[in-house]
């Protein structure tokens, strides 16, 4: 095994250690689920601060990401289709953020804003244009107000214990937050 790949091999044993036990995960817990001596560890990183930043970028990785989306069907409903990103975009939010706030590690790709979209957001902007005909806003658009609202909602720091919920997500995205002129208009005609 290549030193790269061992690093790997290492980083995804160590993930849900680190989720549970944060900083406080010894190297010897590490070294035991990753199935090497703890030495091993040493040869492949400088320090265990070493370990916990690979973890972190570990977890960011896009391809678990990915290969979600590629399982999507574009053959539902819209509201369907979303609700299912919504889904899915949350748990992976979720995770890198259990992963980097227990290792208290921001993520390079975080540390500086990107000109231009990652392979993620650009395969949801694909698979929103299989809708574009149903979306107000062009795929790009839609793509970034789901993923501002995910992110949002998901971040323990920003929601103050109050993330929104799946179906909230969506109906925001699909709906916004004003009730149809019409039905506004007849709820006042009652009063």
């Amino acid at each position: 095994m290549s030193r790269e790949e061992r690093r790997t091999s290492i980083a995804a044993a160590a993930v849900p250690l680190v989720r549970e036990h944060g900083r406080l995960v010894t190297t010897r817990q590490i070294a035991e689920a990753a199935g090497v001596a703890e030495g091993t560890l040493f040869r492949v990183f400088s320090d265990k601060n070493e370990i916990l930043r690979e973890v972190v970028e570990y977890a960011c990785r896009p391809e678990p990401m990915l290969a979600e989306l590629d399982g999507l069907d574009t053959g539902v409903p819209l509201a369907d289709f979303v609700t299912r990103l919504v889904e899915v975009t949350r748990r992976r939010v979720s995770e890198i953020f259990d992963v980097a706030m227990a290792a208290r590690w921001i993520p390079e790709a975080a540390r500086q804003p990107r000109p231009e979209r990652g392979a993620v957001e650009l395969r949801v902007v694909a698979l929103l244009r299989s809708y574009a005909d149903e979306l107000s806003v062009p795929p790009e658009t839609a793509a970034d107000v789901l993923r501002l609202l995910v992110f949002s909602s998901t971040h323990p720091l920003i929601n103050e214990g109050r993330p929104l919920g799946t179906d909230d997500i969506v109906r925001v995205l699909l709906n916004g937050v004003r009730v149809s002129p019409g039905a506004a208009h007849a709820e006042r005609g009652r009063v």
